[in-house]
């Protein structure tokens, strides 16, 4: 697949559907900055042109999937989730 789609799809997985508290958040933060920072330098040569945008679809499809699911708290759940899709659309890659 094209590798904005691949990455896109790890990044927008790592953010847990329930976190716990804070920490699993930032941990989940980390740990896309990390895996982005290090793909970008052993595979330098990888377009990332659609990531943002590949992103923010996936992050949209877990919307939609806590709100077809209706367990307690979907409506929040889904609601972080659009607000994610939506700022990730609108900031660059981490450096």
């Amino acid at each position: 697949a094209e590798t904005s789609y691949d990455i896109a799809k790890f990044c927008a997985y790592v953010i847990p559907s329930s976190p716990r508290g804070w920490e699993d958040s930032v941990a989940a933060e980390a740990t896309r900055r990390a895996f982005i920072r290090r793909y970008r330098e052993l595979r330098p040569e990888a377009t990332l042109d659609r990531f943002q945008i590949y992103e923010a679809l996936i992050l949209a499809l877990r919307a939609m999937t806590m709100m077809w699911a209706q367990h307690r708290g979907w409506e929040e759940a889904a609601q972080v989730f659009l607000v994610m899709a939506q700022e990730r659309l609108n900031t660059r890659l981490p450096d």
